[in-house]
């Protein structure tokens, strides 16, 4: 992406069990950005999640800090996949994420993965991200930015069989 204010991915198939999403590089126009997350059936509704994170956080003079999180959407339903993203061109999100039953209305799609984030106030951190997705088919994953529009990077969407 290099310009819009969100990026859907609509391009999962039954034919993969699991599907991966990678991101390399991406921040918002916005300096201390929050990059969030929604899902859509085929309606265009929003659907559900239950998300939780565990970081390790390190700035560059060695503080580190630990944390987790943990929360459930509402409508519409979205969650803070990533906070605090600088725009730099040494910041930005890095990582991969992991979805299994992302095609099947009768199983829970379960997501997985980790990121790294080099953060506004050169602070890095290390995410572990989980959580589950209402059992109903994904028709589309949605990442956008809280209050700036996509201005670098690139956010891919696997099949893996």
């Amino acid at each position: 992406t290099s310009s819009g204010s969100s990026v859907d991915l609509t391009s999962m198939s039954s034919s993969y069990n699991v599907h991966a999403i990678t991101f390399d590089l991406v921040r918002t126009s916005t300096d201390n950005e929050t990059i969030r997350l929604m899902v859509f059936d085929s309606s265009d509704n929003t659907l559900q999640m239950f998300f939780a994170d565990q970081y390790f956080q390190v700035n560059e003079s060695g503080s580190t800090n630990t944390g987790t999180s943990g929360t459930y959407s509402t409508s519409p339903h979205q969650v803070n996949f990533a906070g605090g993203i600088g725009t730099g061109s040494d910041e930005g999100l890095s990582g991969i994420l992991y979805f299994t039953g992302l095609t099947d209305a009768n199983d829970s799609t379960l997501f997985w993965g980790q990121t790294v984030e080099f953060k506004h106030d050169d602070n890095t951190a290390h995410y572990l991200k989980l959580g589950r997705i209402v059992n109903t088919a994904v028709a589309k994953i949605r990442f956008f930015g809280a209050s700036g529009n996509f201005e670098h990077g690139t956010i891919k969407l696997y099949g893996l069989s």
